[in-house]
């Protein structure tokens, strides 16, 4: 993908996440970590919920992760943001978090942990996320990129160097892109419309007089029925300013 196609997703996807729950969740968590006297076991707890990580289902996460944590921030200044991702991404990455019942070490924190360095630095550390990993096969459909793996921050930043504006928020920027890339494909609009009404608008303009019931079965050959009418739709008889802009990015993402 050139350069010039990323900045246009760009320019689309802010204006579709202006005023929606991705603006208003973020915003919440930033005031938390702007806060001093929040520790970081409430920091943690609050990730934990708003992005679903899972982690409150696992053995001593909550004490292990703050330790950890804890000893990072301890060792370098976090405001150095490209020095501090240099230091210790492959540690983050490598480092098992949880024991299970037989008191092993089995599995890391990598999508919680990046979150929290994400808001620590003021987005300006990369996030594993499983949506943006499944998002940049389409990005690199020739590469073999290893699920929680360094190869998955390596095309991040080749695919962050495409980006033209503003450099201190590229990280931010390209994980906005790539996310919205997949709640697109895969329908999932909950955080991406304004309130209930301008989805309803959405999902009546875009099915005029079909049945709509089968939207709430989980379906692959629905997805694909989905992606087609989006592909197929011409953006000139859109009439919802929010459904255009969609149709718009979605017609300018990659396809496999």
């Amino acid at each position: 993908m050139g350069n010039n196609k990323l900045n246009v997703l760009l320019c689309i996807t802010n204006k579709i996440l202006d005023w929606t729950n991705y603006e208003l969740n973020k915003n919440i968590i930033s005031e938390i970590f702007n806060k001093q006297e929040n520790s970081t076991l409430l920091k943690l707890t609050i990730i934990d919920s708003f992005y679903s990580t899972n982690m409150s289902k696992r053995y001593f996460w909550l004490e292990d992760l703050n330790k950890f944590i804890n000893d990072i921030l301890e060792k370098e200044d976090y405001n150095d943001s490209k020095s501090f991702l240099k230091n210790h991404l492959k540690e983050i990455v490598n480092t098992k978090i949880w024991i299970q019942k037989n008191t092993k070490k089995s599995w890391h924190a990598l999508s919680l942990i990046t979150k929290y360095f994400y808001f620590k630095t003021n987005f300006n550390f990369p996030i594993y996320d499983n949506l943006i990993f499944e998002e940049l096969k389409y990005y690199y459909p020739n590469d073999k990129i290893e699920k929680y793996g360094l190869k998955y921050f390596e095309k991040l930043n080749e695919l962050k160097n495409d980006l033209e504006w503003n450099d201190n928020k590229k990280i931010d920027n390209l994980d906005k892109i790539l996310w919205l890339s997949w709640k697109i494909r895969k329908w999932s609009f909950g955080l991406i419309v304004k309130d209930k009404e301008e989805y309803k608008e959405i999902i009546n303009e875009l099915y005029k007089n079909e049945n709509i019931e089968n939207l709430n079965k989980r379906d692959d050959k629905l997805e694909t029925l989905i992606v087609e009418k989006l592909e197929k739709i011409d953006i000139k008889k859109v009439q919802n300013n929010k459904l255009k802009l969609i149709v718009d990015f979605f017609q300018n993402i990659p396809k496999i």
